[in-house]
């Protein structure tokens, strides 16, 4: 679990490895609040999908498992720190 695990959302430490990249709630799960739950399913499904075929094609899927994992961890950790903050303004104490 990440960091912002008792805030009700949470990440996987490896979101991708030897013969898999995890999507959707598999991967990272953000407070319905944020209101990209299917735009992040359906995205990182269709970067999974890319980067093994990539892989698959040129045989590189270290890099894109690298860089797919932090493609997701950074646009989850964008969305906790904003929901964050909007708790946090409006007297939301954690």
């Amino acid at each position: 679990m990440d960091f912002c695990a008792s805030l009700a959302f949470s990440t996987v430490t490896e979101c991708s490895g030897p013969g898999y990249f995890l999507a959707g709630d598999a991967a990272a799960v953000m407070d319905p609040t944020s209101s990209h739950g299917v735009l992040r399913a359906l995205m990182s499904g269709m970067y999974g999908a890319q980067a093994i075929a990539a892989s698959t094609k040129h045989g590189n899927i270290v890099s894109n498992q690298k860089e797919y994992k932090k493609w997701l961890t950074s646009w989850f950790h964008a969305d906790a720190i904003a929901l964050s903050q909007i708790y946090l303004r409006h007297g939301f104490s954690f």
